[in-house]
């Protein structure tokens, strides 16, 4: 009796999306110097924290969903996939927010 969705549902989407552009972002940090770096390391920074919040948004909603089923309450599981988006996220954020800082404190050490 299992059921599933598709990571493409819903707001898999546009957490897809942030993630490219955020990838994209931290490219061009590392093809290019300058100020600008710690502009777009920042917002960066910035999506993955956006896509950490819709991931815990999305394990919260799955884990509330519960019903009764022949007198036994059963409730949906958070698959591997929401997990993955959201320690990716995460880290996304953190290693984004360093990068911001180290170029930042080079550029006044310059």
């Amino acid at each position: 009796m299992g059921m599933s969705r598709t990571a493409m549902d819903g707001d898999g989407a546009i957490t897809l999306v942030l993630g490219i552009v955020a990838a994209v972002m931290l490219f061009a940090v590392v093809v290019r110097d300058g100020a600008a770096g710690t502009v777009l390391c920042g917002f960066a920074a910035v999506l993955g924290v956006i896509c950490l919040v819709v991931a815990v948004v999305d394990v919260n909603e799955v884990t509330s969903r519960n019903s009764e089923l022949f007198g036994r309450e059963v409730g949906a599981q958070v698959g591997w996939g929401l997990w993955l988006m959201a320690l990716a996220a995460a880290a996304m954020s953190v290693a984004a927010a360093i990068a911001a800082w180290q170029i930042r404190t080079q550029n006044r050490l310059v």
